[in-house]
């Protein structure tokens, strides 16, 4: 037996206390699932989970709670908790690294068992409890009813009369809403992480966080709907695109690239490409981008170490002012077409900042900037990353980049 509470980012006040007894060890295994303000789930994967109790005065140790792949955080209520009865409250901290992303204080209660004489028993103790084999009255059979409803009783069927849809909510089947995991940061181009503070960038390499092109001629404008990327050459290649650095992870498995267009012009493709420790391409798969929704899917092959996945033009179509507005890239673990994939759900901006900065971090005094990446927060993917300056509304802010 579980005891589930659903939280919301903003507020707790409506969540009901959780109450577990202090003799029923099966009632002490407690689940938690976090929705944002938005009313979208809380992405809770990568983080670290802990809970703390309070209770006739006393504070316990921190508990790490297991975070599941659907989003429910669960631990089951030590007995040294549940020894005396007592009320009080929990707090379940989110933590990133060494970071608190978030913290929840929920009242909770141990119930005593019933006492006799002034001493708490056991069930099995209980004065008042009557064993079944003793109970006067009872049945010597239970026979099963005999009866039968018509279907109006019943309540509608779909119009081939039979229950093919009865598991089905909003038309789609239930693993339908199970949604795997963004493998991208920074991914939603409406209002996206912008360390760098540029309205529009053009050339090689990083503006947009995470986010690269290699040719000089590139330009990348970040717009209210989204994030433009204009061409200005025609030979092939990589335009805007992420590269990611745990592909070892994903060998054997199936991966889904998708995005959604506000606008396209010219031809332009959606490319998931795999590359070995030195970067050459082991195999690729494209989706040439049209507006709206766009998906293409691979196995990733052996030998995979980098993934890199966006925007890539081919020198046979290809041509200069070539152009596409997206409002969001995303790339899954699993299979999917434009039926079955989930809805993007966007991470938030707070946990895309946080993965941002593994990478690319600005201060705004270089006292405050650390030498190693190792002493950020969070930690950086480098612990020797490059150091500069950058110069945003003619403020200048000091930086630590390790970008890949």
């Amino acid at each position: 037996m579980t005891i589930d509470r659903v939280i919301s980012l903003s507020s707790t006040a409506g969540v009901e206390p959780v109450v577990v007894q202090q003799n029923d060890k099966e009632s002490r295994t407690v689940r938690f699932f976090v929705y944002e303000s938005s009313g979208v789930p809380l992405d809770v994967q990568g983080k670290t989970a802990r809970i703390f109790f309070r209770k006739n005065g006393a504070t316990s140790q921190a508990y790490e709670a297991a975070v599941a792949a659907d989003g429910w955080i669960s631990l089951t209520v030590p007995e040294e908790v549940t020894v005396y009865p007592g009320n009080g409250e929990m707090q379940l901290a989110l933590v990133y690294g060494s970071s608190i992303l978030h913290s929840f204080t929920i009242p909770f209660s141990v119930k005593g068992s019933l006492s006799f004489m002034g001493e708490t028993e056991s069930p099995e103790d209980d004065p008042m409890r009557i064993a079944w084999d003793t109970l006067p009255g009872k049945p010597d059979t239970f026979p099963p009813s005999a009866h039968t409803h018509t279907p109006a009783q019943a309540g509608a069927l779909p119009a081939n009369g039979t229950a093919a849809d009865a598991a089905k909510l909003g038309g789609k089947l239930p693993k339908y809403y199970n949604r795997p995991r963004n493998l991208l940061d920074n991914s939603r181009f409406v209002k996206p992480v912008n360390q760098r503070g540029q309205a529009s960038y053009t050339g090689t390499g990083y503006g947009l966080d995470r986010w690269r092109t290699n040719f000089s001629g590139d330009t990348v404008e970040v717009l209210a709907g989204g994030v433009k990327n204009t061409v200005a050459s025609t030979t092939g290649g990589w335009h805007l695109h992420q590269i990611i650095d745990n592909g070892a992870e994903l060998v054997g498995k199936s991966i889904t690239a998708a995005c959604n267009a506000a606008a396209i012009t010219g031809a332009l493709y959606l490319l998931i490409s795999c590359r070995n420790s030195n970067d050459t391409e082991i195999e690729h798969v494209s989706q040439k981008i049209a507006a709206g929704l766009n998906v293409t899917s691979l196995t990733v092959p052996s030998g995979t170490v980098y993934i890199r996945v966006g925007v890539y033009a081919y020198a046979t179509s290809v041509a200069v002012g070539d152009s596409v507005t997206l409002e969001w890239v995303a790339l899954y673990e699993g299979e999917y077409t434009a039926e079955t994939l989930p809805s993007y759900v966007p991470k938030g901006y707070a946990a895309e900042l946080l993965a941002c900065q593994r990478d690319y971090h600005i201060y705004a005094t270089q006292a405050a900037r650390p030498a190693h990446g190792l002493d950020c927060v969070p930690h950086m993917r480098l612990n020797n990353p490059t150091q500069g300056t950058i110069v945003i509304g003619g403020v200048t802010y000091y930086y630590n980049a390790a970008d890949l």
